[in-house]
């Protein structure tokens, strides 16, 4: 295969070299006096060990946080029977490796990026015993909804979560289907993808027109039967939360009016964007296009991802703890 370069037809030109000038002179001695005295203040005040930004902090769903020390992350402390500790983590222990990856120099959140992505149900984690010597761990990935759940259920089993609130949330019942959260675009602590689409029945929807409060993000149509089925919570939760929360629909239907006519019969009163389906950039962007519907996200009032895909009973625990802890 020829390869072509840019000039290659062009014969060679020989250029004089111009003799060298006083003016030439000082300027080389000057550039040379310079690097002469980086050399000289590089050897006698070297650069401190770098610290990366944001190396530390605390893993909520695997029970344990992790503080930065000297370049290597350490278990600092570990929630008792958390996942962390039933795999055998122990305080004070030095992560080594994930899947035969070093860790050395690693951030907090390049670690927590390789312990949380969806490639499989567990990770191999190499430790430093405190007290010597090195073991290998099998690690299980934690369900993507599994800190927000895990919480609520606590709260819930206390009897906190039921005061006032006995009836049962009706409809489809999930707390996140790992295999579908898996192929969306986001992960629990993103920030919300910002859009601003038509209007069911007129005007436009920006979602982040509503940050403040907890803001549930469902993905529907009409010709969805699980989407149906999904929407006698929906309204439960519309009824129970009222305006302390803000649910925002995205349909999916070709036309509109049938999306208007169904949504006011089924007691969704909250706002409905229309998008332009499948190929719509906001579906593409959420990944809708690879989760399939009924999808929603729930994002806290701080516009960061809580959970993803929750439906009936553990949607509305999931609401409950989030107003408790704005």
């Amino acid at each position: 295969m020829a390869i072509c370069w840019r000039g290659s037809v062009e014969r060679s030109k020989i250029r004089r070299v111009a003799p060298l000038t006083m003016r030439n002179l000082r300027a080389i001695s000057m550039c040379v006096g310079a690097c002469l005295l980086v050399l000289v203040l590089v050897t006698v005040f070297p650069a401190g060990p770098a610290v990366a930004a944001d190396a530390s902090g605390e893993m909520s769903a695997f029970g344990m946080t992790l503080a930065q020390e000297e370049g290597a992350l350490v278990v600092r402390d570990l929630v008792p029977d958390g996942p962390a500790y039933r795999a055998g983590v122990r305080s004070g222990d030095t992560f080594l490796s994930i899947d035969g990856v070093s860790l050395k120099g690693a951030t907090f959140e390049q670690v927590q990026a390789r312990l949380t992505a969806p490639r499989s149900d567990a990770v191999t984690l190499i430790v430093r015993r405190r007290a010597g010597g090195s073991q290998e761990l099998r690690l299980k990935r934690p369900a993507p909804n599994a800190a927000l759940t895990t919480a609520a259920t606590a709260l819930r089993s206390s009897g906190a979560l039921d005061a006032g609130h006995e009836a049962p949330i009706p409809g489809i019942q999930s707390t996140g289907r790992s295999e579908v959260i898996s192929r969306g675009s986001l992960q629990v602590g993103d920030e919300l993808i910002d859009f601003t689409l038509p209007r069911l029945g007129g005007g436009e929807v920006t979602l982040s027109e509503f940050s403040g409060k907890p803001i549930l993000l469902d993905f529907w149509a009409t010709w969805c039967g699980p989407c149906r089925a999904a929407a006698p919570g929906l309204a439960a939760i519309t009824a129970r939360f009222g305006e302390e929360i803000q649910i925002i629909g995205v349909n999916m239907d070709t036309t509109p009016g049938l999306a208007i006519q169904y949504a006011q019969g089924a007691g969704l009163t909250y706002p409905h964007a229309f998008s332009q389906g499948w190929r719509d950039p906001v579906i593409r962007e959420y990944g809708i296009h690879r989760t399939g519907i009924p999808f929603n996200v729930l994002f806290d009032a701080k516009g960061r991802v809580a959970a993803m895909d929750l439906h009936g009973q553990p949607l509305a625990d999931a609401l409950e703890l989030l107003l408790r802890r704005e």
